[in-house]
């Protein structure tokens, strides 16, 4: 069935970790003790006790009032995640996740603007030659948090939702042109979890002895893929080979249904493979990454172009 793909985003990391923020002028200088009571009392809820409006709306409270605390950020994101038990649908759901991603926003801009100023409120009273270690680490150790986060809970909402044939456009931040990501770790992290997915639901359906039509989540990875332009090539390539895949597939075993046990289309091997090539087309469009092997990059291309054409010719 469906391999799992190396994700070749050729992008650079940045390091993460826990310590003091510089608060914000409305933010309470006992924020971070804030959150962890929040926590706290999130975790100590009887299941059945309903959704707890007032601990929404502090919650919502602390992220409004200190977007520039990386380590409340990190927190109320995690509440979020702890308050879906309580939510009565997955609407419900979706808005938890969905606040959650824009927490996770507040703490992208608070790394940029602490690299574009070279500001390092982790090293305070550290030596000089270990400051940029002390920074290192934590900074490590927040972008581990934040990933599973996003990992876990946001973008496992998110693809979730799309099965169901949803898309939430808040996942999608708040301007309509630009990548939801200003972070290239939590850029990476989201496709790795996409394709993750993909080659889940890849299994489960094959275990059903069925064929994928298309990829649920595809309207997310072009979106990525034409916004984030570091990102563009190698999700192209990524969302190529998954249909190139599911074409073969689709081919091979020509009798099977599809996942809701109608009759899969006729012409559904050709549908894929065209859905591959598209990608390709997209992907010639898409800026060059001089990171990336020219040659290497060059050679897959042309391997899933081969393979895509083999199944139209075929089919006839």
């Amino acid at each position: 069935m469906i391999r799992p793909l190396a994700i070749a985003l050729a992008l650079a990391g940045l390091p993460f970790a826990a310590a003091a923020q510089a608060a914000e002028t409305t933010c309470p200088d006992d924020a971070f003790q804030q959150v962890k009571t929040l926590l706290d009392r999130i975790d100590a809820l009887p299941a059945d006790s309903g959704p707890p409006e007032a601990l929404n709306a502090d919650v919502q409270s602390l992220h409004s009032a200190c977007p520039g605390n990386i380590e409340v950020q990190l927190r109320v994101a995690m509440a979020a995640w702890l308050l879906i038990d309580f939510e009565p649908d997955s609407d419900g759901v979706a808005r938890q996740a969905v606040f959650a991603s824009d927490a996770l926003r507040d703490v992208e801009r608070r790394w940029m603007a602490d690299d574009a100023a070279e500001s390092w409120p982790y090293a305070k009273g550290t030596p000089p030659e270990k400051r940029a270690e002390a920074q290192a680490e934590a900074r490590a150790s927040q972008i581990d948090l934040a990933k599973q986060i996003l990992q876990g809970f946001v973008v496992k909402t998110m693809f979730e939702r799309m099965l169901e044939g949803i898309y939430d456009t808040g996942f999608d931040g708040p301007d309509e042109t630009a990548c939801p990501y200003a972070s290239s770790d939590l850029l990476a992290a989201e496709v790795e979890t996409q394709y993750e997915f993909i080659a889940q639901l890849a299994q489960q359906v094959d275990q059903q002895g069925a064929v994928i039509p298309s990829l649920p989540n595809v309207y997310r990875l072009n979106l990525l893929r034409d916004r984030c332009e570091a990102a563009g090539r190698p999700i192209a390539e990524g969302v190529a080979e998954y249909y190139v895949q599911l074409a073969d597939f689709a081919q091979a075993y020509s009798g099977r249904p599809l996942p809701d046990g109608s009759p899969a289309p006729d012409d559904l091997p050709e549908q894929l493979a065209k859905a591959a090539l598209s990608q390709l087309d997209a992907y010639e469009t898409l800026p060059e990454d001089p990171r990336a092997d020219a040659e290497q990059a060059d050679a897959t291309i042309a391997d899933i172009r081969r393979r895509a054409n083999a199944v139209l010719a075929e089919a006839g």
